[in-house]
């Protein structure tokens, strides 16, 4: 059988390029053998680091913003809009990509469409992954539902014809709390409306909560990241979410050079705004619990993990904070059952935890730049997308 994939509405369906970014990779975390990007720097045998309680820890966010503002390091300083998010609860144990998430397709697709014609749900068993796409063409109006928790929204009649290519296309980035609060305001390509980053914020943030609800989506979904476009059509903004489990953050960005990455799977989610609503919003993944068997009650605290970080990536770079995340990073440990469709992954596939700090130093779309910390060998990884 020959399938097709199922289109992701994003950036990447609008012919979108990596752009560049200064940070580069330090010498300290580059393989002797060959370039990497994503290396691991282990100082495990010459640090003992402390650790705090979770509960603690998530306590003080506040107070770690302030005291991380004023730590003075060789080769790293903090954004004014620092966000840090630490829960308070991590267990442990395994996660599954769930089946049949596309049963709820005609509940979440007449939620969008009050007219909702049961006719114009087709699945043809011919796409990836397994279920229905709805269009009604009269209100420009698309969608799909896959099995593994895919979900995409579209309104054809906007931003079709958009295509962005050049380095000069982003014009600012907009992550911590900044989104929240910034009233900088641009008009939109299609309505020529008027939208601040901060309306655009809520305008992704409040679909994203309605959709939760109306697929009674477990994983929660936040906007960690809005980002201002121009294209010849004028001005848009895309947001990037991050997804969670059980309250703790998924890592939502890729490496582009998958050799130590190979096996960890993401929290994609992702929007485009070109007027005064959503215009196209998408989910990839739906993770569940399948067997948890415990909770992690501490890690590495974070002062004692940034200064071990600081340490590990050498005094020459320079890099900013832009956020700091307590994180499940999940690794696929076993593939899901879908070799009679010639699908390695997806559906049933098994996924383990670990927990790592994760500092984002740069979020430019495509050459974003950051590392983690994983909380249980203390190892690190250094992701450096803009060497790719």
């Amino acid at each position: 059988m020959n399938l097709k994939f199922k289109r992701a509405v994003s950036l990447a369906s609008l012919a979108v390029i990596a752009f560049s970014s200064c940070a580069k990779t330090p010498e300290s975390v580059t393989s002797s053998s060959e370039k990497s990007l994503t290396s691991v720097y282990d100082l495990t045998s010459q640090t003992d680091c402390k650790t705090a309680s979770l509960e603690e820890m998530s306590k003080n966010v506040d107070e770690y913003v302030s005291t991380l503002g004023e730590l003075e390091l060789d080769n790293m300083t903090f954004s004014e809009y620092l966000e840090i998010d630490i829960p308070d609860y991590v267990p442990t144990g395994k996660y599954i990509c769930p089946d049949n998430f596309q049963d709820n397709y005609a509940k979440i697709f007449s939620y969008y469409d009050e007219d909702y014609d049961e006719a114009n749900a087709v699945d043809d068993g011919t796409t990836y992954p397994i279920g229905p796409t709805y269009i009604n063409e009269e209100k420009n109006l698309e969608m799909a539902i896959g099995c593994t928790g895919f979900f995409y929204y579209m309104l054809t009649d906007v931003g079709s014809d958009v295509s962005v290519d050049e380095t000069d296309d982003v014009v600012k980035i907009f992550t911590g709390s900044e989104f929240k609060t910034s009233d900088e305001t641009y008009e939109m390509l299609d309505s020529g409306e008027e939208v601040s980053v901060s309306e655009a914020y809520k305008i992704a943030q409040d679909f994203a909560d309605e959709f939760v609800q109306a697929a009674s989506y477990t994983n929660e979904i936040d906007v960690c990241r809005i980002t201002l476009y121009q294209c010849e059509q004028g001005y848009f903004y895309s947001a990037d979410y991050t997804e969670s489990v059980n309250g703790v953050n998924i890592l939502e960005y890729e490496s582009n050079y998958l050799s130590d990455l190979e096996n960890l799977t993401l929290g994609w989610v992702n929007a485009q705004i070109f007027s005064d609503e959503m215009c196209n919003f998408t989910t990839q993944m739906y993770f569940e619990e399948q067997e948890i068997t415990g909770e992690i009650d501490g890690a590495i605290e974070l002062i004692e993990a940034t200064k071990y970080l600081s340490e590990a990536l050498a005094s020459k770079m320079s890099l900013q904070v832009q956020r700091i995340a307590l994180a499940y990073c999940m690794y696929k440990t076993q593939d899901g059952d879908n070799s009679e469709l010639g699908i390695i992954g997806g559906s049933g596939t098994i996924y383990e935890p670990q927990l790592c700090w994760v500092f984002y130093f740069d979020e430019t779309p495509g050459d974003e730049v950051y590392a983690m910390l994983n909380c249980e060998d203390l190892s690190i990884t250094y992701v450096d997308n803009t060497e790719s």
